[in-house]
């Protein structure tokens, strides 16, 4: 599972050595860990304080780590069901989501900008998908093979949408949203971690990898994507307000 959400698909020579197999949930578990261990060492070394209200820190946890863990988790159990290119297209339906809450019930302006990023992240992502081309029903194109029903990839795909909604509202009206960036990181992930390996031990899928190539993986994705790409968002969600910071992110996306 990991290898093909790396990679697209698993190169063949680490697909075929079972010892690189990990679980989804023990990988993002531990890319979250070495990510909040890294993070909290920053925050030590820069002395800030990581002092928080009890209210930041059960939002921190609920509506950061939770939609965060959520997002990633769910939508890897949509693969079982769909393919990962019309579950990518499902969760992509997040900006929309976004959108609407943020303008009805936050009152953010649904600028002529925010609107282009969010048509150039939907029309980029089902050009790359190649669905519109496709010929196939919706069902068809989405199944993956083998599974006569996507009904339930369809579903998790959508909260896995609903989930990264969340995380992108409430990194701009949350109680957290003063918080520095680094600070709200070290608790994020570090929530996050206590998630996915408490999901992973209760559904008995908790392990640890067995190579030092998926160690270095894992060491990339949590120093990149959860270092330094968690709080290049929340520094965005801060500056452009949740409604832009998740069109944007959808068009960056979808352009790469």
């Amino acid at each position: 599972d990991f290898l093909t959400r790396v990679f697209g698909s698993a190169p063949a020579a680490l697909a075929a050595d079972p010892a690189n197999a990990v679980t989804n949930e023990s990988v993002v578990g531990i890319s979250m860990a070495i990510a909040c261990v890294f993070s909290l060492i920053l925050c030590l070394f820069s002395r800030k304080s990581l002092k928080v209200t009890g209210r930041q820190a059960w939002q921190l946890g609920v509506f950061g780590a939770g939609g965060l863990t959520a997002t990633m988790l769910l939508l890897t159990y949509s693969y079982k069901f769909v393919t990962p290119g019309a579950a990518l297209i499902l969760n992509f339906v997040y900006p929309v989501i976004v959108l609407v809450i943020s303008s009805l019930f936050f009152k953010e302006r649904f600028s002529p900008l925010r609107t282009a990023a969010l048509v150039i992240a939907i029309v980029g992502i089902l050009l790359i998908s190649g669905l519109l081309a496709s010929g196939k029903s919706l069902g068809a194109a989405l199944a993956s093979e083998g599974v006569a029903d996507p009904t339930p990839g369809i579903v998790l795909a959508l909260l896995s949408a609903a989930a990264y909604a969340l995380y992108f509202l409430a990194g701009r009206h949350a109680s957290y949203f003063g918080l520095d960036t680094g600070v709200c990181n070290v608790y994020i992930t570090g929530f996050s971690a206590v998630l996915c390996f408490a999901v992973a031990a209760f559904s008995g899928r908790l392990m640890l990898p067995r190579t030092a190539f998926i160690w270095l993986m894992l060491l990339g994705e949590g120093t990149l994507g959860f270092i330094i790409g968690l709080r290049l968002l929340l520094k965005g969600i801060k500056l452009l307000g949740s409604a832009a910071a998740s069109a944007f992110s959808a068009s960056s996306s979808s352009s790469a």
